[in-house]
């Protein structure tokens, strides 16, 4: 027997199979990809702020702090009313800014973990949909193929029957959402011109 170079030998069924799994597909995969594209900007956004303030911390922190000692007093001293105002104020500052940099720098690391924390879930979520994705295609194909499937199953029990000498009166109609419906049409032919070749 020659080999079928016909790939399409049931153009309707085949490419309304073919599409409607791709179809599936695409859906599944486009929302995925625009879930992690806008998770993605967002993560970007917010690491960008964070490389922003954790610079400022570096730059801040390579700078000298100023102490009682920067103005002449030790630091058990506890007579601090001979440095200026401005000293004083000074120093208070340098220890605002070193408390503000130390709160950042927490809220940072905090903010880091939690983003690594939602990238591994985001991981794990992706895992999840392509096995729930795969499940859901499993399913379909096999109804899809049982639209196929019942109908072969069918015309070989009439064939068995044939083969048998027992040619069935009339065929049952195939279900209203079963395929190869054109076949079982010229296969009801063939049956009723068996039939009245027999009676004759």
């Amino acid at each position: 027997m020659s080999k079928r170079k016909k790939v399409l030998i049931d153009k309707k069924f085949q490419l309304r199979t073919v599409f409607a799994l791709l179809g599936i597909k695409i859906v599944i995969v486009s929302i995925l990809v625009c879930v992690v594209g806008i998770y993605a900007l967002q993560q970007n956004k917010k690491i960008s702020n964070i490389i922003e303030i954790e610079d400022n911390i570096v730059q801040v922190l390579s700078l000298p702090v100023a102490t009682a000692e920067d103005f002449g007093k030790s630091p058990d001293d506890e007579t601090l009313s001979e440095a200026s105002e401005e000293d004083l104020a000074a120093i208070e500052n340098s220890q605002k800014i070193s408390l503000k940099l130390a709160q950042d720098h927490d809220k940072n690391m905090t903010e880091l973990r939690h983003m690594i924390k939602v990238n591994q879930g985001l991981i794990w979520g992706i895992v999840a949909i392509i096995f729930v994705q795969g499940i859901i295609l499993f399913f379909i194909l096999i109804r899809q193929t049982h639209r196929i499937a019942g109908p072969v199953y069918v015309m070989t029990m009439y064939m068995k029957s044939i083969i048998d000498g027992n040619i069935p009166e009339k065929l049952r109609p195939l279900r209203e959402k079963d395929f190869l419906k054109d076949f079982y049409q010229v296969f009801t032919d063939m049956v009723d011109s068996l039939r009245k070749k027999k009676k004759k």
